[in-house]
Parts: structure tokens; C-alpha cells; sequence
């Protein structure tokens, strides 16, 4: 959601504020901060698919895997999600047994992120 978007939402809230009881405002501001996260969210859980260079990515990738699940695996991890956004053409030229190891390592857990 553009800040132009949550500013127009912000102003038809305000508009309802005079027109709903407070129980029904308080109720569509709960949901217009939901939708909010849940934005967010997912934008930060797909940046790496908005690249360019994603499909071909993809399809070098899906191939060299032993099953179709361990993709799954993969972009499931964050940390893993964070290497095909910074460094794509490293993953595009990775060998097979590389890929693997990679699978296996986040399936072990190696693949986390440090606590502060």
C-alpha cells in the first residue's frame, strides 16, 4: 500500500469517525491496520520475485533440486530469500551439489538468523 493509499484510507476513516458509532470506527481502524501489516508483510516475503532477473532464477534453480519440495524449503528461509535479492547471478550459477548442500544446510537449520 502507497503512502498516497493509507493517507486517502486515513481520510475516509476520519470521514466515518462522524457518521459510525465509536465501536464500528474502532473496528474498521483495527482492519485498515491489519490490511496494513499483512501489506507489508508479504511485500518483504516476495521482494526477491519482483527482480527481473527471478524467472530465470527460478529456472535454473527448480531443475537442480533432488525433489519439487525442497524449493519450498528454500523459499521458505529468510535468509535464503535475502541472497536472491542481493545476489542473484551468484544463485543463477550455482552448480547442483551446491544447491543441495544449501537445501540441506537451511533443512538443518544453519540457514537462521542471529539473535540480538
Amino acid at each position: 500500500m502507497r503512502n498516497s493509499d493509507s493517507r486517502s484510507l486515513d481520510r475516509v476513516v476520519m470521514y466515518l469517525d462522524h457518521l459510525l458509532p465509536d465501536d464500528l470506527v474502532g473496528e474498521v481502524r483495527s482492519q485498515l491496520y491489519a490490511m496494513r501489516i499483512q501489506q507489508r508483510a508479504r511485500a518483504q516475503q516476495l521482494a526477491h520475485a519482483r527482480h527481473a532477473v527471478w524467472p530465470k532464477l527460478r529456472r535454473h534453480i527448480v531443475p537442480l533440486l533432488r525433489r519439487p519440495e525442497e524449493f519450498d524449503i528454500l523459499s521458505s528461509n529468510l535468509l535464503v530469500r535475502r541472497e536472491w535479492r542481493a545476489e542473484p547471478e551468484s544463485w543463477i550459477n550455482i552448480s547442483g551439489c551446491s544447491l543441495n548442500e544449501i537445501v540441506d544446510e537451511v533443512r538443518n537449520g544453519l540457514w537462521t538468523c542471529p539473535r540480538k
